[in-house]
């Protein structure tokens, strides 16, 4: 089994919070975690039955309601829904299923708009009946290898960014209607939120954010930024970069004013993510918590900025060891179809 000194990373793909703690997926290893915030100790760890050992971004969202936690695919096949009170999941087909097919979803009442990336239909998920609705066709309407990178909500319209253009695609629920939609002053959009009838957007060929007016249809502010990309969020009235390059992330008042910002150096660990974009969620009192490339749990509320190292108690390390070993059908590091060489080099390297 696993030696307890080897460093593996928890960085994640997506998460949640749910009753002082976060619930989270592996960024590479079908793991669904739960951490309790305020120890930073990993207390759950349940074994995903998808059909990957290993893999970046198995699933891209979360969400925790009651008895269930919902993870939304992204390089697997299905809605898996794990149901705490019988400890176990179950599976929920997504019809004509592809690599990259959603990065996070929307709650819009009892449904999720699965925020589409590769996958061509607009879908989305009744977490109550557990129902799954497929609508409009967007690809019809960009070109061949296009792919939504963001999308957020605006009042009763989906707004989804398509990667590296200058357009957006408005989608109407109601209507199921959907149109291209140019943003003036926009290049290569690659991230989207919206707030109160303004738009920020994240200009990849000047590196800036930028603020734009729906009424005006004008941009009325720019930040330079200086990261090649980033993944952009709307939490509790603040909006929140990170950087794909990087372990840097930095927080904005609705003004494009820095309230918060902090930059760490990358450690080395194995099962690590390619990327350092931060998943974050919030609570209901305002505070916001991610968890970073070098296993973090970072919490901020205003101002005020704390980060620990996530652990993982004996009884989640002694699972997620024989879960590894038995991926590997043998005891000793060596390099296989799930452990690579990276992953290999790193162990050594400690």
């Amino acid at each position: 089994m696993l030696e307890k000194n080897n460093k593996i990373s928890m960085s994640v793909s997506c998460i949640c919070y749910e009753n002082g703690g976060l619930w989270f997926v592996h960024a590479q290893l079908p793991l669904l975690c739960y951490t309790n915030i305020q120890s930073g100790e990993v207390e759950v760890v349940k074994i995903i039955p998808c059909e990957k050992q290993k893999c970046l971004y198995m699933f891209r969202g979360i969400y925790a309601i009651e008895d269930k936690i919902v993870l939304i695919p992204s390089n697997t096949k299905n809605i898996m829904i794990y149901l705490k009170h019988k400890d176990m999941f179950k599976k929920i087909e997504i019809e004509n299923a592809c690599s990259n097919m959603f990065r996070g979803y929307i709650k819009d009442g009892e449904w999720l708009y699965l925020k589409p990336y590769c996958y061509e239909k607009i879908v989305r998920f009744n977490y109550v009946t557990e129902q799954v609705e497929y609508g409009t066709d967007w690809k019809e309407k960009v070109e061949l290898n296009d792919c939504i990178s963001a999308a957020c909500k605006a009042d009763n319209e989906y707004l989804n960014a398509i990667w590296n253009k200058n357009y957006i695609l408005k989608y109407n629920a109601e209507e199921k209607n959907i149109e291209r939609f140019i943003l003036p002053g926009i290049s290569e959009i690659s991230q989207i939120v919206y707030r109160k009838n303004q738009i920020f957007v994240y200009d990849m060929l000047d590196k800036t954010l930028k603020r734009y007016d729906c009424k005006t249809n004008k941009i009325t502010k720019s930040v330079y930024i200086g990261i090649d990309d980033g993944w952009l969020d709307e939490l509790n009235n603040k909006i929140v970069l990170s950087a794909v390059e990087k372990n840097y992330w930095v927080v904005f008042d609705k003004n494009l004013e820095v309230v918060a910002e902090k930059q760490n150096s990358i450690e080395k660990y194995s099962f690590q993510s390619d990327y350092c974009c931060i998943e974050w969620t919030e609570d209901e009192k305002g505070n916001t918590y991610g968890i970073d490339v070098n296993s973090n749990l970072i919490q901020f509320s205003g101002n005020e900025i704390s980060q620990k190292k996530i652990e993982l108690n004996n009884k989640c390390w002694k699972l997620i060891g024989n879960r590894i070993a038995n991926i590997f059908k043998e005891k000793v590091w060596k390099e296989n179809e799930i452990f690579d060489l990276k992953d290999l080099l790193l162990t050594l390297k400690k």
